[in-house]
């Protein structure tokens, strides 16, 4: 691929997957806070955020499938029209039920979309500069999260306004992909296995990646879905609180270049053990620090970088090991162990809260990342035998 083709793949690319973020900063707060008006507990709304991060779990097995056969620009652009009738629909049918059903479809439709963007912006990258690559990627992810917060700050949560903003922002995501609709990457299917064989392999071939990934999902998703409520039962007026998130993300967009520029100078499998350690010290002193004014800023805006951080190295470390149609099954493992941890990471959390109150928040995260942290380094250990027995 050219330079000028590769360069204009990228930013359509990177620029369409930062809008779809955009959903992720919208959705989360606005759920949350209006389910929490509604009386809802800390569990439930856990409970209605892992849906739409359980939606994987019904296409990722057949995913790979759609974007070898289809084309990552068609299904990017199917699953973008699927996306927004779900989101018109829970105009129609308001409620914690009928909502939960649908975020478990916007949850389906955006794990396709995502496996499509990243399969095709981890076959374009290349391997000299990938982490810096991908860490721009991840810091246009963190500007549309922070958007999308934002908007809820404007726009509110109340009535039919959030959800035609909502629909709009889903179709924009087309826009940037109709100046590339023949640029796609050709995937080729020889040699390689999709569906459950697929899977496996990405497993046994990627570990590292993919446990980094979930480690970076249960942070993520419990911190957007969390921190408001976690500011509102601490007193903190929402407008507070939206700010707390808008400042995670836009840790998000400032440290992952430092770390991906890292990445493409030393061993990715030990910084990303490294970034994990870091996020289990910053929720030990989650509680103390998020209530002392300019410091809970510079806290939350140090936890969202390095968060950030751990989800563009493992998004290279995945790309460094696999190609064509492997790529697509790989960056589908890549996906479901996201939605694995955006799953369970919230139910958790959600369960803690109103076990444990506030503090539940730090406690369930500091136990995950602590929980993950073994499998990291035992990944990053392997590397190093592998390497050694290779030299």
């Amino acid at each position: 691929m050219n330079l000028s083709l590769r360069v204009r793949s990228l930013a359509a690319v990177t620029a369409s997957m930062a809008i779809s973020a955009m959903v992720f900063g919208f959705t989360f707060p606005m759920f949350s806070t209006r389910l929490h008006e509604m009386g809802l507990s800390d569990a439930m709304i856990g409970y209605s955020t892992s849906a739409q991060s359980g939606g994987v779990f019904l296409v990722a097995w057949f995913a790979p499938l759609l974007v070898t056969r289809f084309g990552a620009v068609n299904v990017m652009l199917a699953m973008t029209v699927t996306k927004v009738t779900a989101v018109l629909l829970c105009i129609v049918f308001p409620g914690y039920w009928p909502w939960l059903a649908l975020r478990l479809v916007i949850g389906a439709a955006g794990s396709v979309l995502w496996i499509a963007g990243e399969t095709w912006i981890n076959e374009i990258a290349e391997e000299k500069s990938r982490g810096r690559e991908l860490a721009i990627y991840s810091a246009a992810l963190g500007l549309g999260t922070m958007i999308g917060i934002k908007i809820v700050d404007v726009v509110g949560i109340h009535g039919a306004l959030p959800f035609l903003v909502l629909a709009g922002v889903v179709a924009a995501a087309a826009l940037p992909l109709l100046f590339v609709l023949r640029d796609g990457p050709k995937l080729d299917l020889a040699g390689h296995s999709l569906g459950l064989a697929g899977f496996v392999a990405s497993f046994r071939m990627a570990p590292l990646a993919i446990f980094l990934n979930a480690a970076f999902a249960i942070i993520f998703v419990s911190v957007q879905t969390f921190i408001p409520i976690y500011g509102l039962e601490l007193g903190l007026e929402l407008e507070r609180t939206l700010d707390l998130l808008i400042v995670f993300n836009l840790g998000g967009i400032v440290l992952p270049y430092l770390a991906g520029w890292l990445a493409d100078k030393i061993d990715r499998a030990l910084l990303g053990s490294l970034m994990v350690l870091l996020c289990l010290m910053l929720f030990v002193v989650m509680g103390q620090a998020l209530v002392v004014p300019t410091v809970d800023f510079i806290y939350i805006f140090l936890l969202g970088g390095i968060a950030a951080s751990i989800y563009a190295i493992a998004l290279a470390l995945l790309g460094e090991g696999f190609r064509g149609a492997a790529l697509a099954s790989a960056t589908a493992s890549f996906t479901l162990m996201w939605n694995l941890g955006g799953f369970f990471g919230p139910s958790i959390v959600g369960e803690a809260m109103d076990t444990a109150g506030p503090e539940g928040l730090p406690a369930a995260l500091a136990i995950l990342s602590a929980l993950i942290l073994p499998f990291a380094l035992i990944g990053w250990l392997r590397r190093r035998r592998r390497a050694w027995a290779a030299s």
